[in-house]
């Protein structure tokens, strides 16, 4: 585990990067948005308690809607905009085979990682919904199913194989400074991203060119995440190819940009996820 230390600036917003590698922090970077990078070198600190979760798992919970011979597809996203309105984005259903394996457990990876990137599996159905605090189906926007579809086609590297193109939608989130609490849906597989109405009633904006991947302003390059400051200016992390944080305004115009490939500080290889903590600290997750 790593901890930085801050020195104080009162005209710069200071913002916190931690690259987090599978298992442990590997570097700590401070950014400051109006340009200028100062970097500060990370301490190794003591582990801290471990020890068992305090939440309990509630099995059963979300009540399966899946036709008999069809299973979730891997839920990507889960967002609780309140306690009885949760949203959830999945890569469709998969079409179970017949007979259904012994094995199958509920979940369409129980019986092979194949069965999920299989082509004439999947089904773009259901790919995002809402539920209520007992796990009920409250809303279905299927009328947006197209826009999730992934090209899941298979190479070999090694014992498995993996989607050389990408699975579809890969992470929701409302933004919690929006009084009109629009909804974002990052799709990794056509490189954009979509911004809903929070009824899910209207597609209000799309950035990023379908199928077009790019490293410029306009173009993104297997965007993962985005995260809100409470400014109204919007990161995006951009992603498995492009390996950088984009810097949008309030309307999704590009302002900036940090990051490159490499495993240096201030670099990414493989960012996944973004998060906003206390203060205004950004934390940026690299999963390489």
């Amino acid at each position: 585990m790593v901890r930085t230390s801050l020195r104080p600036t009162p005209l710069l917003q200071e913002i916190l990067m931690i690259q987090i590698s599978r298992n442990l922090v590997t570097s700590a970077v401070i950014l400051m948005l109006a340009g200028q990078v100062s970097v500060l070198v990370a301490q190794d600190v003591e582990e801290g308690p471990v020890g068992p979760s305090p939440y309990n798992i509630i099995r059963g919970w979300h009540k399966p809607f899946a036709e008999d011979g069809f299973a979730f597809g891997g839920s990507s996203g889960v967002f609780a905009e309140s306690p009885n309105r949760i949203f959830i984005a999945q890569r469709g259903e998969t079409r179970l085979p017949d007979p259904i394996p012994a094995e199958f457990s509920g979940f369409a990876g129980s019986i092979g990682i194949n069965v999920l990137f299989a082509t004439d599996l999947r089904v773009w159905e259901h790919c995002l919904y809402t539920l209520d605090a007992d796990g009920n189906v409250r809303e279905m926007w299927d009328q947006w199913d197209y826009l999730c579809e992934g090209t899941v086609t298979l190479r070999l590297d090694g014992p498995i194989a993996f989607p050389s193109e990408g699975p579809g939608p890969h992470r929701l989130r409302i933004n919690p400074y929006d009084p009109e609490r629009r909804v974002w849906l990052v799709n990794e597989t056509f490189h954009q991203i979509y911004v809903f109405s929070n009824d899910g009633s209207e597609l209000l904006k799309t950035l990023g060119e379908k199928n077009v991947p790019g490293d410029d302003e306009t173009h993104f390059g297997r965007p993962q995440d985005v995260a809100f400051l409470p400014d109204g200016r919007i990161l995006v992390a951009d992603g498995l190819d492009n390996h950088r944080v984009i810097i949008l305004d309030a309307d999704g115009n590009y302002i900036s940009e940090f990051g490159g490939f490499g495993e240096g500080p201030g670099q990414f290889n493989g960012i996944h996820a973004l998060g906003v903590g206390p203060e205004g600290l950004i934390f940026a997750l690299d999963r390489s």
